[in-house]
């Protein structure tokens, strides 16, 4: 048995499927690669009802097959795997038990990094379980070393710091580590604890562009050291705004083409109730009034909610900087960046249209947003390429302008 190191957040260990209990079910609404070894199990299998699910649901990929990816589940006209049961359990699990599973169904929502001979396995918001879990503890996330026996079938990213010449990824994990204290900086707003990431970020693009990662480090504690010694609120405050960006990036995203490839009914709903509450429903361009009706449901259902429940947003910001590998998941650490700032953006606009649709908010909410919007679109190429398309179009590429989108 071989025992290895791990880094995790400590909500991991409690977690556990509800399956048939659960609101939204994993078996659906996306495509899940089956692996060879898999795949070659379940062709041996004689059973002749397993043997006709299996002809009708799984297809061989043709084109490029790797041993990770081998072959695909075909989705049935209500979008869901075929091996799905009408209790809402997977058939495969309940008739032939967790080691018929493949690795995409058998991992999942687990995300496992390989980062300086440590293994750090996180949990991914699109499940609904895993969002409470990552979301609603108001002490905020914690991270603990163990120790593991336990198999591990995938591996997302792999880093070892020291292994670039001059390179800004030797020092990947006092980047990362430093990204995390600012996120968990509760003395300042969440939009505030990003504006500083932004900062950060292109001092950090800079060094690497003057080649000069050897002062990474030193820019690092004196980011820290300015963060303790606290930053004047009038700093944030003289910030403009841009209000009709940020409902424009709304339009853009909830398009008719985007809303089509939606294929979870319960983000369609998020949608459906983020037009609504800010009349934007067939608006091609966001006008004044849209602006007014922002506002108002800003000041009146989004701002008293995240005030007292600041931890959501926080537990989601370092989720996915410590499981995405924030700022080394794109080729510049400013796209990285930007990327990140994405997902809040849009994120809040749900969350102020919605509140205005359901007049309030609350963590039932607050879960239901984030699950279905990590379900439909964090691993969806098309929508983040459509937004940067849309940022860098109208020149919200830089500092200044990203930060007019998180004063908004």
């Amino acid at each position: 048995m071989t025992v290895s190191k791990a880094l995790n957040p400590e909500y991991v260990k409690n977690f556990n499927c509800i399956g048939s209990d659960c609101e939204d079910t994993c078996c659906a609404g996306w495509g899940i690669m089956i692996d060879r070894k898999t795949y070659k199990k379940y062709k041996k299998i004689k059973d002749e009802e397993f043997k006709q699910i299996f002809n009708t649901g799984i297809k061989r990929i043709k084109e490029n097959p790797s041993d990770k990816s081998y072959a695909v589940m075909n989705l049935n006209e209500k979008n869901q795997c075929h091996f799905l049961t009408k209790e809402g359990l997977c058939k495969i699990h309940r008739d032939y038990g967790e080691s018929y599973l493949c690795t995409t169904c058998s991992v999942y929502p687990r995300i496992t990094n390989y980062i300086n001979n440590i293994f750090e396995t996180s949990l991914t918001p699109s499940c609904p379980e895993a969002a409470r879990l990552i979301l609603l503890n108001s002490e905020g996330i914690t991270f603990e070393f163990i120790e593991t026996s336990e198999e591990v079938k995938y591996v997302a990213n792999v880093h070892h710091d020291k292994t670039s010449k001059d390179s800004l990824k030797n020092y990947f994990s006092e980047i990362r580590r430093t990204i995390i204290t600012i996120l968990q900086d509760n003395r300042y707003d969440i939009s505030e604890r990003l504006i500083l990431m932004g900062m950060l970020c292109e001092r950090l693009e800079m060094l690497n562009k003057k080649f000069e990662p050897h002062q990474v480090s030193d820019v690092l504690k004196s980011y820290l050291l300015l963060m303790d010694k606290g930053i004047d609120k009038s700093f944030f405050e003289e910030l403009t705004k841009k209000e009709i960006l940020l409902l424009d990036i709304c339009n853009i995203l909830m398009s008719n083409r985007l809303k089509h490839e939606i294929k979870n009914d319960r983000y369609v709903n998020v949608v459906e109730e983020t037009l609504e509450g800010l009349q934007l429903k067939g608006v091609e361009h966001a006008s004044e009034n849209h602006i007014k009706i922002y506002r108002q449901a800003l000041e009146k259902y989004y701002t008293p909610f995240i005030s007292k429940h600041h931890y959501i947003f926080e537990n989601y910001l370092v989720n996915q900087a410590f499981s995405a590998c924030i700022p080394f998941d794109k080729d510049t650490i400013f796209k990285s960046y930007i990327k990140f700032i994405i997902q809040f953006v849009v994120l809040k606009i749900h969350f102020v249209g919605v509140g205005n649709f359901n007049q309030g908010l609350n963590k039932d909410i607050a879960v239901r947003i984030i699950s279905s919007f990590s379900r439909s679109f964090q691993h969806n190429p098309t929508f983040m390429n459509r937004v940067y398309e849309f940022l860098f179009d109208n020149k919200i590429t830089s500092l200044e302008a990203i930060t007019k989108l998180l004063r908004s």
